[in-house]
This record gives C-alpha cells, structure tokens and sequence, in this order.
C-alpha cells in the first residue's frame, strides 16, 4: 500500500521522522516500551498530518468546493475587507 505524501515535506518528514523512529528506538532499549510506543504514535501522527489523498472534485458548473476537508457554511459579499480593498465575497 502506498501512502500518498505531499511533496513539501518530504525533508521535514525525513529528519523530524527520524528523529522520532530514532527516540522510539532508544527508548524501546533503555528506559520503557511505553515512552517507545508514545513515540511511534507521534511518528503515525506525522504521516497522518502530512498525507496527501487523492480528492474528487466534482465538475458541476456554479458550485464552491471548500479548502481542505472543510466546509462551506456561508457566502457572503463584504466591502473593504482588511486584505482585500473594495467589494469582494467571503
């Protein structure tokens, strides 16, 4: 199975994932099979934050798909926001 990964953290993900595998390791031989495991959760966590999978966007003409896994509660026009000058929605 391969796990699908966004290309920009593939640095982070090699040396802070290291680092955890590498900690889990130490711990598993010198101090205790618990703090190894909470290491190993951390590295889990890691890959789960930094996955990538693939979504279907649908090609329906008028929709607004939604950043993320997010989801759109409201649209609204709004004058002179602070980042954009004049009308513009939210």
């Amino acid at each position: 199975m391969r796990l699908p990964l966004a290309r920009y953290c593939i640095v982070d993900l090699l040396i802070i994932g290291g680092m955890l595998l590498g900690a889990s390791v130490l711990a598993w031989l010198y101090v205790s099979v618990w703090l190894a495991a909470a290491f190993l959760v951390l590295f889990i966590f890691l890959l789960f934050f930094f996955r990538d999978p693939a979504r279907k966007i649908p090609a329906q003409a008028g929709i607004v798909v939604s950043p993320a896994d997010g989801r759109v509660v409201e649209i609204d026009q709004v004058q002179d926001c602070p980042l954009v000058p004049g009308r513009t929605l939210k």
